[in-house]
């Protein structure tokens, strides 16, 4: 009888230990998923408003160099200086999520 239990458990510890082994696996890979999306919002939303300001501000030049330079468009100043903008929101708002998301939760939960 125990030979017919230990040829039947034997079947059934092989699933088990390859969760033993999977699940801290996926339970990391759960977590940086977690991280990268949190991460993403926050650029993704503070990319939303600089994008936004940086249209009404090229929109508003625009306006004013076709009054006071009667239509002649300098085209490195009105498409370089947004992208160096856009670039610039980029890494600064990429940098401030990468350290928050450094920060223990408990930590700054007790500071407040």
């Amino acid at each position: 009888m125990n030979e017919h239990v230990e040829k039947n458990a034997f079947l059934r510890r092989i699933p088990a230990r390859m969760f033993a082994v999977l699940g801290p696996l996926l339970l990391a890979l759960a977590a940086i998923g977690i991280y990268a999306v949190v991460e993403g919002q926050i650029v993704r939303e503070t990319l939303g408003v600089v994008s936004a300001g940086a249209l009404a501000g090229w929109l508003v030049a625009m306006l004013v160099d076709m009054h006071l330079a009667h239509g002649v468009l300098y085209l490195p100043v009105f498409v370089g200086v947004p992208a160096i903008l856009l670039l610039v929101a980029t890494v600064a708002c990429w940098l401030s999520a990468y350290r928050a998301g450094k920060i223990d939760p408990m930590a700054a939960l007790r500071q407040q």
